[in-house]
């Protein structure tokens, strides 16, 4: 019984660092030593895939051949064409995504939103910008440039999580992107309102470039970001 919850612990601790790293938010001093695809990094022994401890190496780990970042299928997390979005009471959606925001049981490690974003933390300054946009943790993973919001959140689902994406009609799926969108940014926004790491010249550009483009109606397309 101990060691299982021993295992389990590890692993949720391993996921919060692995996407701590990612989005830029720093717990522990990590390396950018990370290695993807025609990029060499050095991974310190009995550390994930992901993440490196910014530690010397011995000349023994100096050795070991570079492993590298194992990416997830892009078309696994980003929407299909056609695909009919759930719709619903605006209302609703809020209240049952704040529920679910919170709820570790969508994951298969006991992860949920909240662990890594809890009070809007854990984003980087691109939050701030509509969807779709470039996320860094994206383009890592699945070598996505431009990403929705949706998008990011089957992204997130997929690897920290450790569980599958949503059906994309389902209403999870909405719930959580509507209460991301409509609470969770304008908290992000808030907090940031004076941060010098957002251009908000080139945020408010963004905006009403998407405003021209969708119009105000807050339909599924136009806030999502597709």
């Amino acid at each position: 019984m101990w060691l299982q919850i021993v295992v389990k612990s590890s692993r949720a601790l391993l996921a919060i660092l692995t996407l701590c790293f990612a989005v830029g938010c720093s717990p522990l001093n990590f390396s950018s030593k990370w290695s993807t695809s025609g990029q060499k990094g050095d991974i310190k022994k009995g550390v994930s895939k992901e993440v490196m401890m910014q530690v010397p190496l011995t000349k023994e780990e100096v050795k070991e051949p570079v492993r590298e970042i194992e990416r997830i299928d892009k078309n696994k997390i980003l929407r299909p064409k056609g695909s009919r979005l759930y719709v619903g009471h605006r209302g609703s959606l809020l209240s049952q995504g704040e529920q679910l925001f919170e709820e570790p049981s969508l994951s298969s490690n006991g992860l949920s939103c909240a662990t890594c974003h809890i009070n809007a933390e854990g984003f980087m300054p691109s939050f701030a910008k509509p969807y779709p946009h470039h996320v860094e943790m994206a383009e890592m993973f699945a070598g996505v440039k431009s990403i929705a919001l949706d998008e990011m959140i089957q992204l997130c689902l997929s690897r920290p999580m450790a569980t599958r994406p949503l059906d994309w009609g389902s209403e999870k799926l909405a719930a959580i992107t509507a209460y991301v969108e409509d609470v969770v940014r304008k908290e992000y926004l808030e907090k940031m309102a004076n941060s010098p790491d957002i251009n908000w010249d080139e945020i408010e550009r963004a905006n009403a470039a998407k405003e021209k483009k969708t119009g105000k109606e807050r339909n599924t397309k136009s806030l999502w970001g597709r």
